[in-house]
């Protein structure tokens, strides 16, 4: 795997770049943790809104959960937790329709 300041992949090394920038300088890179908290925040608060509706509730937690796991090591490991668990729902109702075709032949 190339690694993030690969000449290959120059907007990998702009986000870099731009990373370094923000953490060298406290009121920057304040700012910017408040930022990513709070737009993160509420895409999350979103996806858990739209979570008992349907359509994409749980794509769009899983997106405000990497918005804050860019920055929050707790968010990292919330995302890691809510894929492992849309995983394991995914693989229930695929076993539970497959049963149900099974046993009336549709």
């Amino acid at each position: 795997m190339p690694s993030p300041a690969d000449p290959g992949r120059p907007a990998a090394r702009e986000y870099g770049a731009v990373r370094g920038w923000i953490e060298r300088r406290p009121r920057v890179r304040r700012g910017y943790r408040a930022a990513v908290g709070t737009l993160g925040g509420i895409i999350t608060a979103l996806g858990v809104i739209l979570l008992p509706l349907p359509g994409p509730g749980a794509l769009v937690l899983i997106v405000g959960l990497a918005v804050l796991g860019s920055e929050f090591a707790w968010a990292q490991r919330a995302s890691a937790w809510v894929r492992r668990q849309v995983a394991r729902i995914a693989a229930w109702w695929k076993r539970r329709r497959e049963r149900r075709q099974a046993t009336t032949g549709r």
